[in-house]
């Protein structure tokens, strides 16, 4: 399996970085121009929190694969105190990684209303209530205008 999740990594790296690209090429060409300011800059702070992770996995996965070749290799010489070792110094890391893919998912998913509101031109978004003479907001299917 060591291929295919290396493979997933390799996935993983060109899209960050296609969306970091994309993001900043957005933000500078400035969104639309009416949106709200807030909206642009939570969504580069939601994207480069994503990068940042993925740039900590990439950094911690090293030490993860040699654990887990650690691991194997002390199966196959029959040494179970290292590989018993091993196997917990990997599965201690694994579940900081997991922690760290489940906080770049909640970023990620976070980023998508953000680009939406950082894009979307004010006539598009919902209107104000309308009001009639400062009375209270009309409500039905028909507006005074």
């Amino acid at each position: 399996l060591q291929p295919v999740f290396q493979a997933g990594n390799w996935v993983q790296y060109a899209l960050a970085a296609a969306s970091v690209s994309c993001t900043l090429r957005l933000l500078r060409a400035g969104g639309a121009s009416d949106a709200p300011r807030w909206a642009g800059a939570l969504l580069l702070a939601l994207v480069a929190a994503a990068a940042a992770l993925l740039a900590w996995r990439a950094w911690s996965m090293p030490a993860m694969q040699a654990d887990l070749a650690r691991y194997w290799s002390a199966v196959e010489a029959n040494d179970p105190a290292t590989a018993t070792a091993a196997k917990a110094s990997f599965d201690a890391a694994h579940r900081t990684a997991e922690a760290g893919y489940n906080a770049q998912l909640l970023l990620v998913l976070l980023a998508i209303p953000a680009a939406l509101l950082a894009v979307m031109p004010a006539r598009m978004r919902a209107p104000a209530p309308a009001t009639v003479g400062g009375s209270a907001p009309v409500t039905g299917a028909f507006r005074a205008e």
